[in-house]
Order: C-alpha cells, then sequence, then structure tokens
C-alpha cells in the first residue's frame, strides 16, 4: 500500500504541474481508497473533497446540459467512495455530524440537470411580461418550424431555407434564454446559492409525523438516511445489486395477477390468488424491513417522502407491509427527485387560482374489447427504432370514458377537453398553458430506459405521419408547462433512463423542468379500465379537497376495497411526485 500510495501521489503532484485536471481527479480518488482500506479515514475523506471539488468545477465551466450530464455520470463512483468514507467515520464516532456529511454528499450527486432546469424556470417566472412573451413567441415559431420540416419532406433548396431558418430562431431563442437568466438577480441566484440544512428540510416536512427517506444505492453497499423534525439518522443497506434482486422480485409478485390466466376455473383463480398474495407478503415484507427503519415508520406517520435510488425508484412503497408486518396503507408515499429541491418547492408561495383542467385523451375505437394497457407494444419499451413502429398501438376504450368522467366531476366551465383533431405536438408546443393548472393524459406510452430522448406520449395516430404522433421527452422540457400538477395517465411514467448523478430521466422529470409542480405517473403497464376507475376516485376527491396527495389516498384506499380491483397491481402502481400542499 506505500508504494501505491507514493505511485498515487507523484501521479497527483505531476498532474498539477501538467494542469491536468483529469489525471488529479483520479490520483486522488486512488488515493482516497487506499485510504478507506487501511482504515486513514481522514485522509480518504480530504482526497475525496479534492477529487469532488474539481469535479464540481469542471462540471461549473460546461455550457452544454448534454455533456454536463455526461460529464457527471463518469463521475459517480468518486461520490459513493466519499458516502462510503463518512459513513464508516458515522459508524465510529456517531452523533458527530457524519451522516449529515454523507447525506450532502448523495445529495450533490443527484437531479443536478433537473436543479439547474428549475433554477431556470424560475428565473423565466420573474422576467418581464413584455421579454417572456417575446421568448415564448420565438419558442412557439421555433418549434412549429421543427414539426413541419419533420413532417413535410422538401426540396433541397427548401430544405435549406427551412434549416436557415430553424438555425436563426435557435440563436433568437438562446440569446433571449440568456437574457432573461442574466437579469434575474433574486430566484435564480438563490436557487444556485441555495445551502441546504437540515433545519430547511425539516421546515419542509408538513409536520412532526412526516418522514423523508433518501436512499443511495452504492457497489458495495448502500445507505438510507432518515429525516424528521427530531433529526437525522443513517443505516446501512445490502449492495445495488441484492437490492435489484429484491424489487425486481417485487414487482413481478405485484404484475403476476396481470398475467393470470383468464381460461381457468373460479375456483382455480382464487386458490392462485391466494398463492400470489401469500408470495406477495412474504417479499414485501423483507423489503419492508431493509428499507423501511422501525424508529421511524411508526402507526403514527403520515407522509413518507422518498428520494430513491437505482432500483428502489421503481418500487410500489404504498404496497410494502410495514415492519409490524400490518399493510402501510395508511400512510402517504410521494416521490421526489432530491431532498433540494422537495425543500426549494416552499421558496415560491403561490397566490389561489381556479382549477382549470386541460384533456388530452386517446381517441375512443369500436376495436377495444376492456383490458388493454396503457403502453407501447413490447418492441417499443426500450428499442432504439420506437419511431418506426406508430402503427401497432392497441385501442383504449375506457381513456375516452376517463376524459367524460373528468369532465363531468369537474365542470364544462373547468374543463376544455381537445378533440382527436387537436391532439398533435403542434397544440401541446404553442398551447398557453397559462390558461390551465392541470394537464390530464389518458394515453399509449413510450418508455425507453436506454435512451430518456426515445420516451414519450402518443397523442393518436396522425394520418400521412410515418413517424406516429408523438411527443417525446425533448418536446415535453420546452413546453414551459407551469401546472399545478401534471397526471400521466398512461404506461411507466414515472420510469425512464437511469443515469448516474440524474436519477431516473423520463417523462416525470421532464415535466419538473418544464415548470410544473407536481406529476402523477405509472411504475409499470397499467389495465386500462382499472387506470380509468382509479381516476374516477382520484378526480372526485381533488374536485372535493384540491389535495393531490388526499386525492392519492382516497383512489387507492376505494379501489383496495373493491373486490375487483383489490390486488395491488391495480393500484399501488400510482405515485405522485413534487409538491405535497394542496393545489392553490
Amino acid at each position: 500500500l506505500k508504494e501505491a500510495v507514493e505511485q498515487y501521489a507523484t501521479c497527483s503532484k505531476q498532474a498539477l504541474a501538467a494542469n491536468d485536471v483529469y489525471t488529479r481527479i483520479r490520483a486522488e480518488g486512488g488515493l482516497a481508497r487506499i485510504a478507506l482500506e487501511s482504515g486513514a479515514l481522514d485522509d480518504g475523506q480530504t482526497h475525496c473533497e479534492r477529487a469532488l471539488g474539481m469535479i464540481e468545477a469542471i462540471r461549473g465551466e460546461l455550457r452544454n446540459q448534454d455533456i454536463k450530464t455526461s460529464f457527471f455520470a463518469s463521475q459517480h463512483a468518486y461520490y459513493d467512495l466519499d458516502i462510503q468514507i463518512l459513513e464508516r467515520m458515522d459508524k465510529e464516532h456517531p452523533d458527530e455530524g457524519y451522516a449529515w456529511q454523507a447525506f450532502l454528499i448523495a445529495e450533490r450527486a443527484r437531479a443536478r440537470s433537473l436543479l439547474d432546469q428549475v433554477a431556470a424556470t424560475d428565473a423565466h417566472r420573474e422576467a418581464s411580461p413584455s421579454l417572456l412573451a417575446l421568448y415564448e413567441d420565438v419558442q412557439r415559431r421555433l418549434r412549429k418550424l421543427e414539426t413541419s420540416s419533420r413532417e413535410n419532406p422538401q426540396s433541397v433548396p427548401a430544405s435549406q431555407s427551412t434549416r436557415a431558418a430553424l438555425e436563426k430562431l435557435t440563436v433568437s431563442e438562446h440569446q433571449l434564454h440568456d437574457e432573461i437568466v442574466a437579469m434575474d438577480d433574486g430566484s435564480k441566484v438563490a436557487i444556485q446559492s441555495y445551502s441546504l440544512t437540515l433545519k430547511s428540510i425539516q421546515d419542509a416536512l408538513p409536520d412532526t409525523h412526516a418522514v423523508l427517506l433518501e436512499y443511495w444505492t452504492g457497489e458495495t453497499a448502500s445507505y438510507a438516511w432518515s429525516i424528521t423534525r427530531t433529526g437525522i439518522r443513517s443505516f446501512r443497506l445490502p449492495p445495488a445489486a441484492n437490492l435489484a434482486r429484491q424489487c425486481l422480485s417485487y414487482r413481478k409478485a405485484v404484475m403476476s395477477v396481470a398475467s393470470t390466466d383468464p381460461t381457468l376455473t373460479a375456483e382455480r383463480r382464487a386458490a392462485l390468488r391466494t398463492e400470489q398474495d401469500a408470495e406477495l407478503h412474504r417479499i414485501g415484507g423483507q423489503l419492508s424491513t431493509t428499507l423501511l427503519p422501525r424508529n421511524d415508520i411508526v402507526p403514527g406517520t403520515t407522509m413518507v417522502f422518498l428520494v430513491s435510488d437505482g432500483p428502489i425508484e421503481s418500487l410500489p412503497f404504498a404496497a410494502l407491509p410495514s415492519a409490524k408486518e400490518a399493510q402501510a396503507r395508511g400512510i402517504d408515499f410521494l416521490t421526489e427527485p432530491s431532498a433540494t429541491i422537495f425543500s426549494l418547492l416552499e421558496i415560491h408561495p403561490v397566490a389561489p387560482h381556479p382549477m382549470r383542467v386541460a384533456i388530452f385523451a386517446e381517441p375512443p375505437s369500436v376495436s377495444g374489447t376492456g383490458g388493454e394497457v396503457r403502453v407501447s407494444p413490447p418492441h417499443l419499451s426500450s428499442s432504439n427504432d420506437a419511431r418506426d413502429h406508430s402503427q401497432h398501438f392497441a385501442a383504449l376504450p375506457f381513456a375516452d370514458n376517463e376524459a367524460m368522467m373528468i369532465r363531468a366531476t369537474m365542470g364544462t366551465e373547468a374543463t376544455h377537453l381537445f378533440s382527436d383533431a387537436e391532439v398533435s405536438r403542434n397544440t401541446l408546443q404553442t398551447l398557453h398553458w397559462n390558461d390551465f393548472s392541470i394537464g390530464h393524459f389518458a394515453m399509449h406510452a413510450v418508455l425507453n430506459q436506454q435512451y430518456a430522448e426515445l420516451s414519450g406520449l402518443t397523442l393518436g395516430q396522425q394520418r400521412g405521419d410515418a413517424s406516429g404522433n408523438f411527443l417525446w421527452y425533448g418536446d415535453v422540457r420546452h413546453l414551459h408547462t407551469k401546472l399545478d400538477l401534471v397526471v400521466l395517465s398512461a404506461c411507466n411514467t414515472a420510469l425512464g433512463e437511469q443515469v448516474p448523478g440524474e436519477g431516473l430521466q423520463g417523462l416525470t422529470q421532464a415535466f419538473f423542468a418544464a415548470g410544473s409542480q407536481r406529476v402523477l405517473g405509472t411504475l409499470w403497464q397499467v389495465d386500462d379500465q382499472a387506470t380509468s376507475e382509479w381516476m374516477r376516485y382520484f378526480y372526485q376527491s381533488l374536485k372535493k379537497n384540491r389535495s393531490p396527495v388526499a386525492a392519492l389516498h382516497e383512489a387507492q384506499k376505494a379501489m383496495a376495497a373493491d373486490p375487483q380491483w383489490s390486488a395491488p397491481y391495480y393500484w399501488t402502481g400510482f405515485v405522485l411526485s413534487g409538491d405535497w400542499r394542496p393545489l392553490p
């Protein structure tokens, strides 16, 4: 070890002399690993902090967001190493603040691109109306021209003219964006200089019965931190690979009800359901013991905010048995991109305004018979050529019923149901979203867990368009949907590409980046009829009390009590992310 230390130290000095930052990062990381193995934890933490400081400096200098994300993902291991060191220090010296330091390192490595986008969105909120109107006009023209160029092949001279117009509008968009950001000396600066404190998180919790749980999955060990009004504590979890197997087994157990052979006799189906419930309870009990701290998740707990990581992000916590083997159905689980974003939601108070819902639904079709799922065919779920298979989407007969139900529940004056002809990418990109507070999408979705850009919503089948009528991940990020709530009533909309240093990147995160406060998404391929029924309970409660959290709870409770829909597959796949407060 001594020889390795000397070699790494020499390498670091030579890299410093040569101004080779990347080699210095690797050398400091190597010194930190050796220090961890030898038990020299203070030295290891010092080397780690040097490496992380250089990583943060490089990231801050990068202008392109995609390059930032790619670079940051490549440096994820150094954050994991620092957390391993700090948690070892916390074990040896409890109550000296090392658990909090480890938590802060996890926060520094989480949802960073989304935090940048939230800062930019807040800058837009503070911009002058005239400048913002000009920017949004340029954006609408740009998106309209992009859509037209994709859908209408042109001659070479026309194509060159279109490209020139696109380039000019793109430059104008970037210049106006930079001007808006430069003029903002309030919210964006506050976010960029925001210092996360234990008190800021505790103050953001609704009451003394609420808990924030943040997870970190590592190759050699994983960790979780629970924060309540009384303090913070950490606990060690199995390595990421072990957690992945457990989470996958539980998801399969939850979803097994959807693959039950319909030709079985009623007696055999009942027996099979009993076996499935027993297996679900067994696996769920093990996961509960692993993931839910016994001293924090108690019978009086009302709300748990989950900042998940890795395989835990696809877990339906609402179905897990508690540590005392009772169903944790009395607890509301909300997901958050990061604790920093969770606490920042409290910064901007919002004025009360009426609820108004924009509804986009798959058009009715006589070919649907019920039992469909709101997802693309299996070959679309992760393939790179997803855009080439739009003709394979099945009908969703209950999506139109769902739209009619929402209109009847919320009232015709408080809703706008967009017709089949109106449901297009161009409509959404040029829509004045400020006229609405809720956006509801009842349709098919495409999930690509390798490339976030190939996840999207299918807005029906646009005639004459070989690529279908999709709203892709990148399109959503540019919508400026500053909505109180987005409801993604489609399959797999709470999932996405797993990016180290960012977490999931999918439709939920895209709507957050576009300015929305809350997103309701799904963890798997949801049943068409069950989804329509679930949404009926959700909107009835939302109309009554304006609280998405209470509406989520009421919908889950009502579905669980209905013998037809009592299996967790039908009601636990819906997850709410973002602001916990009632709608303004």
